[in-house]
């Protein structure tokens, strides 16, 4: 038996645009006073793998009413994505706010319209930082937020000369690397030229240079926390104004994403120096990667997500 109903809307942005959504809500008559609003990554495909995050609203559905749309230019919102720009530089743009406004009236406009609701904002990967700067302007109407692999650095908006490999990259490649050291059929294959001498190189690189910047961060004298150079300032800064004023925060990892080797290693020793780790409930899916692709780890998430709101609520 059906245990939620779709509803298609449309919300005007304030440049005029259509944003188009749909509102999920449980048939139950006895459900929470809670609306969910997902701010997805801000990528021209708005689902994620195999229609991921759909199901995912659907699944909380069931139980709490749940809008998720399209930000102008996106999936069936009007506007203008330029899409002759590298993937990188677009979602720089993503990082830095540039589908605030439209979340800002969506926000607006569930709080018109659901007055004796607490609004949750809930973003995936760039739709973290999108749903935290939106927060911190909006702060009166939002209640709490759901994180779901925050970027934490900003990307690099220009070629650097530094090995073009992530650190969680470079380790786990490695690793694999050393292991190979120790099977013929590894020498076998270096012979014939069917290795990758130039990605080994990389990751090599990229590991002597994490290895020489953490070095460099022990061993200077100073007070506070060195941050990475990329370090996303303005979304801890929002972060921690939201956590000043009293707002639960769950951030979910998948275990295996670049974007949670950054949040371990970047994002936790500055929240630590500043006192308020945690103030934060921070949970992590055991071997999954960025997409959530396999079923069992979108049920674990599922199940954190409808936990932890559970407790938020009493369990109403």
């Amino acid at each position: 038996m059906k245990a939620f109903e779709h509803q298609a809307i449309k919300i005007a942005n304030r440049k005029g645009e259509c944003l188009s959504g749909i509102l999920s809500f449980p048939l139950e008559k006895r459900a929470s006073n809670i609306i969910i609003v997902f701010c997805q990554a801000g990528l021209a495909t708005k689902s994620g793998v195999g229609d991921q995050f759909k199901l995912m609203c659907d699944n909380l559905a069931s139980r709490y009413h749940v809008l998720r749309f399209d930000q102008s230019g996106t999936g069936e919102s009007e506007g203008f994505v330029a899409s002759e720009i590298p993937m990188n530089n677009f979602f720089l743009k993503v990082m830095r706010g540039c589908f605030v406004d439209d979340t800002l009236d969506v926000i607006r406009w569930v709080r018109d319209r659901f007055t004796d609701f607490k609004i949750v904002l809930m973003g995936q990967c760039g739709g973290c930082l999108t749903a935290a700067y939106a927060s911190e302007t909006e702060i009166a109407s939002i209640h709490s937020l759901v994180l779901i692999a925050p970027p934490v650095l900003y990307l690099e908006d220009a070629p650097q000369k530094r090995p073009d490999v992530r650190k969680f990259e470079a380790k786990q490649a490695i690793s694999l690397y050393f292991e190979k050291l120790f099977s013929l059929k590894s020498y076998h294959r270096l012979l014939k030229g069917q290795t990758d001498i130039a990605f080994f190189y990389k990751c090599f690189m990229a590991e002597i240079h994490d290895q020489f910047r953490k070095f460099r961060f022990f061993t200077a004298k100073k007070t506070n926390c060195q941050a990475h150079e990329k370090f996303n300032w303005e979304f801890f800064n929002s972060i921690r104004k939201l956590i000043s004023t009293g707002k639960k925060i769950l951030i979910i990892l998948p275990e295996l994403d670049n974007e949670t080797h950054d949040f371990d290693c970047e994002f936790i020793p500055i929240l630590g120096s500043f006192g308020i780790e945690k103030k934060l409930e921070v949970e992590h899916i055991p071997e999954c990667e960025h997409s959530i692709m396999f079923s069992q780890n979108r049920k674990q998430l599922d199940k954190m997500i409808l936990g932890w709101l559970d407790r938020l609520t009493g369990g109403n």
